[in-house]
């Protein structure tokens, strides 16, 4: 299943919200969103802004993340990052000086997890879908 249809699938069932509802909000017909949630259809660039404009800020930016990581092939995912930036975002030189404020131990193995999400896309995969479990 693509990144946009799971990541979409968990707004809707998250939200506790009819799927119409989000629909509705959308001004998509709510059969085409149960399609791009059951991943039988890519939603358009206007699909994708009109259900975006449906969601909260932190869902919106999980969807469009979603959608640029189903554009991207997976032998291109250790050259490339994908970062939101928002106001509540931290900004490179915060996380830096959050990272070295880290006892040494974690610090090491953040590095370790680092290396082998750069080396292992089923590790990369991995530790995403523990983050994600850890989030919810």
């Amino acid at each position: 299943m693509s990144y946009f249809a799971t990541c979409l699938r968990e707004i809707i069932d998250a939200s506790g919200r009819p799927q119409s509802d989000i629909a509705g909000a959308a001004g998509i017909a709510p059969a085409m969103l149960s399609r791009y949630a059951a991943d039988k259809s890519d939603p358009t660039l206007q699909s994708l802004e009109q259900i975006c404009a449906a969601l909260p800020e932190d869902e919106r930016i999980r969807l469009v993340i979603a959608r640029i990581r189903d554009c991207i092939p997976e032998s291109a995912y250790p050259c490339i990052r994908i970062h939101a930036v928002n106001e509540s975002s931290r900004t490179q030189e915060d996380a830096a000086g959050y990272i070295a404020g880290l006892p040494r131990s974690t610090r090491e193995a953040l590095d370790y997890l680092t290396a082998e999400c750069r080396r292992s896309p089923s590790m990369r995969h991995a530790l995403e879908a523990f983050t994600r479990v850890l989030r919810d």
